[in-house]
């Protein structure tokens, strides 16, 4: 599933299908989980995430760059945020920012060739649910 916005053919220079092409091959990429772009002030353009998860993943992701980029430069002036890592127990998340764009790539790092994995925001319960499960 790709979905798309009118901003994403208002703003993006390239062509459409240019797009979709390079946005599935990072897809099809073991253990990618999803790929999103998102403008500089965090509207989503293009996911491959259901909505509810794109938005979650969105705001968090955006607000963490904002403030690891505002850290960047206060550390030093000239310089810039080029990538963010972020790795968790479950998941990477891997952000390429660009002047006008962010590109988001979230994978699950030990996944096995033809795994299928669904990403997905769960809440409060379903977590403290999972962590009854583990065995201490």
């Amino acid at each position: 599933m790709m979905t798309t916005t009118k901003a994403t053919r208002d703003m993006l220079d390239v062509d459409e299908s240019e797009i979709d092409e390079i946005l599935s091959r990072i897809k099809s990429h073991k253990g990618v989980l999803g790929v999103m772009v998102l403008t500089q002030d965090g509207v989503i353009l293009r996911s491959t995430l259901d909505d509810e998860t794109a938005a979650s993943y969105a705001s968090v992701v955006h607000d963490l760059v904002s403030r690891t980029r505002h850290g960047v430069r206060d550390l030093d002036p000239g310089n810039d945020l080029s990538f963010l890592r972020i790795r968790t127990k479950k998941h990477e998340i891997m952000v390429a920012p660009d002047r006008d764009y962010l590109l988001i790539v979230i994978q699950n790092p030990n996944a096995k060739e033809g795994q299928q994995e669904v990403l997905r925001v769960r809440s409060v319960q379903e977590s403290d649910e999972d962590s009854d499960r583990i065995p201490k």
